[in-house]
């Protein structure tokens, strides 16, 4: 039987329902493991702005860590600011790009698209428009509405 395969999704964290939606299919399918839930972590945490310096730092390496060990990244495309979303993606697009590793990256959402997210299209990411076509690529079945 062959292993899982490790995901990471990433999110704006004040799209909190639709993050979990995802990572809770992620974690339901025989075929993915979610390599770190940061969400769960953040919910049971202080906010940032009452963590001290090395707990900021600890949160952030649990974060890069789960992304290092993702061989699928799922980038769930904000609809609005989110600092944290865009850091992970430059960070895994990094991995995907230039380490030569063979990783699959998906995006979805109809959030606005940037210039990044048309560079990694040019070089192998996969784009959806909705995170249920993401879903139906990744075949983590279910309901997905």
């Amino acid at each position: 039987m062959a292993s899982a395969l490790s995901v990471y999704v990433a999110g704006s964290s004040n799209e909190r329902p639709r993050v979990r939606h995802a990572m809770d299919l992620v974690k339901k399918s025989s075929a993915y493991s979610l390599t770190h839930d940061w969400l769960a972590v953040m919910e049971a945490s202080k906010p940032d702005y009452e963590l001290s310096a090395s707990e900021l730092e600890a949160a952030a390496i649990d974060d890069v860590n789960g992304i290092y060990q993702a061989s699928v990244f799922w980038f769930l495309l904000p609809y609005g600011p989110s600092a944290g979303a865009w850091f992970e993606l430059g960070y895994f697009a990094r991995m995907f790009r230039y380490a030569g590793l063979k990783h699959r990256l998906i995006i979805s959402g109809s959030g606005l698209d940037s210039v990044f997210v048309a560079w990694l299209r040019s070089i192998g990411a996969e784009r959806y428009e909705t995170d249920e076509e993401a879903v139906n690529a990744l075949q983590l079945g279910g309901d997905h509405a």
